[in-house]
């Protein structure tokens, strides 16, 4: 099923703690729940782990290394639009990661 609960599950578990907990309602949102309930499967199963070895996760950043990756973020953005808005419509092929090399040195 593509790594995904099959459709309905996320509801019965919050049916299943209601009553275990005997709480009538729950006043979280559907999308703040599954929220929860995945950020603490993933903190209690690592070896669970969705994103493939080298990937870096924001939320683990030092601010200072947040600033620098959205500074990179924006100049390349910036470049983009402005390189699309020279040329024709459509980039040549492998001129994003063009941009992107430039922009890091």
């Amino acid at each position: 099923n593509g790594g995904k609960l099959p459709p309905g599950t996320l509801d019965n578990l919050v049916e299943m703690v209601k009553f275990e907990y005997g709480v009538p309602d729950i006043s979280y949102s559907k999308g703040t729940l599954e929220t929860k309930i995945r950020t603490r499967f993933k903190k209690e199963n690592p070896e669970f782990q969705s994103n493939p070895a080298g990937v870096i996760e924001i939320s683990k950043l030092s601010e200072d290394d947040k600033r620098k990756r959205q500074k990179l973020m924006n100049e390349v953005t910036t470049r983009y639009v402005r390189r699309k808005e020279e040329g024709p419509k459509k980039l040549p092929d492998g001129e994003l990661d063009r941009i992107i090399t430039q922009t890091k040195n």
